[in-house]
């Protein structure tokens, strides 16, 4: 069985299964369309609801308390602050606002909105939203296994960690209170985030549904995660980041995954069948390749293992021409030796055998596994027979036997030691015929025993010696 690729995680911060055949919708859950020319903060914020409660449900009532919050900073008194204050008023205002309890996995808008729980994703996007509508130019920043907003100040940037209330300007000392017992300061250290670099809008906003996306997977869920993914990857539209592009490539990992957790139950013709799915309506991408092409050699497999070459065979000609050559080659050989067996299985041993020795002189034979396998099977059909009739004590039979698949198969060890074995089981059957006899005292009865044996097999040392001993009591 060739190991399928398994993701375990699909990218930003976090990843199982299906009944036979009943397979994931490849349809978006939704279909983003703005409802303004521009991305502007409220389109934004009104994609990140969506994602958030995918399967889309009415999102009015979140996005009025959007509209609240976007009102306090589009006031008058807002805009009128300095860009670096108002800046931070941004994050001030949300931490008194909204955000209230961080969780790692609680990337939805909608509940960050009602319970003020919240995690680098989701507090990225209101503060990103927010600093938009005041008029601040902010981009969103993604590193492994986090994100976080940068703000242009007078043409520098600075970063804001969006999951701390202090989080403006990391490094940077603030003051927190003062008072009698003197001021006090705080300070979130600034962190070197190693990958970071920046995103567009729509690939922050997307993170929502990224994260979501693995929850999801982490749950067995592929039901809702696979669709999810579909509505990523076109609202995103084949935007790259980094040369890759992020959305088919976490929609790739979420169908690898389903793939790999049919594999799991044992699900293999399953699993090929749910790649041809992908690939037909979707295509087939680079980061799906491989595992396509594990899960149609699986399954192939799985069929041949089953005794159903003929739908083996079937399988990998819709197949083949989506398979590496080097697949295709050991597929095929795979094929050709079920259809073997099959077909050894329903013949009589005397044409199995006919049909196996022909079978070695075909272009496949060349392969010295196939050939392996198919002397195996011409050495069990003899291996049988010898076993036959050795158990009914015709052991010279059987050692003639043995030497007509000997000559077919030189080599093989295992009916050179049946002949060996045959041939000394009826030198000791020759034997104990001679000891009964001579015993009783029939010396001459004896004396023929031993002619017949030492003349079928006259290099056994026992019966010499049987010989010598009778010629002495006979004198």
């Amino acid at each position: 069985m060739k190991r399928f690729a398994l993701f375990l995680t699909c990218a930003i911060c976090f990843c199982a299964c299906a009944v036979a055949n009943d397979f994931p919708s490849l349809e978006p859950t939704f279909v983003f369309e703005s409802e303004e020319e521009d991305f502007s903060s409220r389109e934004i914020f009104r994609a990140a609801l969506l994602f958030s409660e995918s399967p889309a449900v009415d999102v009015t009532p979140w996005l009025s308390k959007y509209d609240e919050l976007e009102a306090h900073v589009t006031s008058d008194d807002f805009l009128s602050l300095p860009e670096l204050e108002r800046a931070e008023s941004v994050l001030d205002f949300l931490y008194e606002r909204v955000l209230k309890n961080y969780q790692l996995k609680q990337t939805k808008l909608t509940v960050a909105l009602d319970r003020g729980t919240y995690n680098c994703v989701s507090s990225s996007v209101l503060y990103l939203c927010l600093a938009k509508a005041c008029g601040l130019e902010v981009v969103g920043n993604r590193a492994p296994d986090h994100s976080f907003i940068s703000v242009n100040i007078d043409g520098r940037w600075i970063d804001v960690e969006t999951t701390n209330p202090m989080g403006f300007n990391p490094g940077m000392r603030r003051q927190i209170s003062s008072g009698a017992a003197g001021t006090k300061y705080a300070v979130v250290p600034k962190r070197q985030y190693s990958g970071r670099h920046r995103i567009s809008d729509r690939m922050l906003v997307s993170l929502v549904a990224n994260n979501l996306v693995s929850v999801l997977m982490d749950a067995g869920r592929f039901d809702d995660a696979v669709p999810l993914a579909v509505s990523r990857m076109m609202f995103l539209s084949g935007e790259e980041e980094g040369g890759v592009d992020d959305g088919r490539l976490n929609f790739d990992i979420v169908c690898s995954n389903y793939a790999a957790a049919l594999q799991r139950k044992k699900l293999y013709v399953d699993s090929m069948d749910w790649m041809d799915l992908v690939v037909a309506r979707w295509g087939l991408s680079p980061g799906l390749h491989g595992n396509y092409e594990d899960a149609s050699f699986n399954g192939i497999l799985s069929l041949c293992n089953s005794g159903k070459s003929s739908e083996a065979l079937k399988s990998y000609e819709e197949r083949k021409s989506s398979l590496s050559a080097e697949n295709r080659l050991e597929i095929e050989n795979m094929i050709f030796l079920a259809e073997t067996k099959e077909s050894v299985e329903s013949l009589d041993e005397e044409s199995g055998l006919a049909y196996l020795l022909e079978r070695l002189t075909m272009p496949e034979a060349s392969n010295p596994q196939i050939k392996k396998q198919l002397e195996g099977l011409v050495e069990n059909y003899w291996i049988r027979k010898c076993a036959a009739m050795n158990n009914e004590e015709k052991f010279l039979e059987a050692a003639s036997l043995a030497q007509e698949g000997l000559n077919q198969l030189p080599s093989s060890r295992k009916l050179i030691r049946i002949k060996q074995q045959s041939l000394s089981n009826y030198a000791a059957w020759v034997h104990n015929r001679f000891a009964d006899a001579a015993n009783k005292g029939r010396y001459e009865e004896a004396r023929e025993i031993l002619k017949e044996g030492l003349g079928n097999v006259p290099e056994n040392a026992a019966l010499k010696n049987d010989l010598v001993r009778l010629n002495r009591l006979s004198r």
